[in-house]
């Protein structure tokens, strides 16, 4: 479950999908972020973020200044969760009712990813986007996600000759596009008066504060960019992912439902047999995929062999670069039998490397710092779904796996209302 690739642009490149060596990886402060890649990745921002610093000191303290503390304050989690229910119960009341009631197919992906835009872009960035906003930023993003940190990032030299290639221009295009919309939302909060922001201390608030320590606003709309990339798509994919497989498995999604309109079990059984089902969903289709845990070691790292309880011979050496793929280590078949099967209730008597190789969020330093956001709303919304409808494949689409995020695309879904089961 751990390798050593050969070649350029990455002559010590391993592939690590061991979970006790991923996370001690993962928690070893010396471990930094490959620098190279991370530049790519900038300039679609525009300038250097705070969610993808490489080893600066500034950066990493306004990141736990800044953006740290606003998701561990009650009032602004508690608003933010607020906002999302609304837009969750009027997306269920009215788009999925009426997609039940006509038998309009619909997108999962294209929906939930919709959702959670606008609903972050309302409770984070005070900004009311629109359905076409999401649209515009998705292409424009997955323009550019390619070319910079697919083909750039693979290989370096390719940025003296971009100028050469259409889609490499596109991509550039696309870049400047997202940066004019964060520029619109700063704008935005800026033209605002003072009783029409938010008392609580949302996102744009600290970022667009004139002492927040940015040299200029293209930092800040850097922020803007990066943070409604890392919250919107990992959650909605999540949620949208979980759909499919509940269609894909009407035998788990019809006991779900049952359980969840309480005709079979206790509040607690409905939470664990919810959480597991989500799990499950996690493990199959890990959103933070593989790009997002690309480091380089500050350190020699001993394998380790969870079979035998015992470090192996296999050495990962300081400086090597480190490729950590969520979905490896989440389809380990030494710690997860039937690897691709979906079986939500192996998950009712997790042990311990079961559970530590769900690093959705990652670690330590690296967590991410929505955690907890995330998990409340994502809970939120797949309970009120499952529980008043189930769904059919109409259109099977197929498992997007790009190195960024891991998910069903172009599935076609018909929502049916469920039976009165009370």
């Amino acid at each position: 479950d751990t390798f050593q690739l050969f070649g350029k642009p990455f002559p010590k490149l391993y592939i690590v999908g061991n979970v006790h060596t991923a996370r001690d990886i993962l928690l070893e402060k010396s471990t930094s972020k490959v620098p190279h890649i991370y530049k790519t990745y900038d300039k679609i921002m525009g300038k250097r973020t705070m969610l993808t610093t490489v080893d600066n000191e500034d950066f990493k303290k306004m990141k736990d200044s800044l953006i740290k503390p606003v998701f561990h304050q009650s009032a602004v989690v508690k608003s933010m969760n607020r906002n999302f229910e609304e837009y969750a119960k009027d997306w269920v009341d009215n788009k999925l009712e009426t997609f039940s009631e006509t038998g309009q197919l619909f997108d999962p992906t294209e929906e939930m990813g919709c959702l959670f835009f606008c609903s972050y872009l309302d409770s984070a960035f005070e900004f009311n986007a629109t359905d076409e906003d999401y649209c515009n930023f998705t292409r424009n993003f997955e323009t550019a996600l390619p070319e910079l940190i697919y083909k750039r990032g693979i290989s370096p030299l390719r940025k003296y000759h971009d100028f050469m290639y259409p889609k490499t221009r596109e991509a550039f295009k696309s870049c400047k596009a997202l940066q004019a919309y964060g520029e619109e939302i700063l704008r935005s909060y800026r033209k605002k008066k003072v009783e029409d922001r938010s008392e609580t201390a949302t996102l744009i608030k600290v970022i667009a504060d004139e002492k927040a320590p940015f040299k200029n606003d293209k930092y800040r709309v850097a922020q803007i960019v990066d943070l409604i990339v890392a919250s919107h798509v990992t959650t909605a994919r999540h949620v949208s992912s979980t759909m499919v497989l509940m269609a894909k498995h009407p035998d788990v999604a019809s006991k779900l439902q049952k359980e969840l309109a309480g005709t079979n079990s206790t509040p607690r059984s409905h939470q664990s047999n919810l959480g597991n089902m989500m799990k499950e969903s996690y493990r199959l289709c890990p959103p933070g995929a593989t790009l997002t845990s690309l480091h380089t070691t500050g350190r020699d790292f001993h394998v380790y062999d969870a079979l035998n309880k015992s470090k192996l011979g296999m050495i990962v050496p300081k400086g090597s670069t480190v490729l950590i793929p969520n979905i490896l280590m989440c389809r380990n078949p030494g710690i997860f039998p039937n690897p691709d099967v979906f079986v939500p209730e192996r998950w009712t008597n997790a042990n311990k490397d079961m559970e530590d190789s769900l690093l959705v969020f990652s670690l330590g330093n690296r967590r991410c710092p929505g955690q907890s956001l995330a998990s409340v709303q994502t809970s939120f919304i797949l309970e009120m779904i499952l529980s008043r409808y189930s769904f059919e494949i109409e259109k099977e689409g197929y498992f997007q796996f790009n190195g960024l995020i891991s998910g069903f695309s172009g599935t076609r879904l018909c929502a049916k209302k469920a039976i009165n089961l009370l």
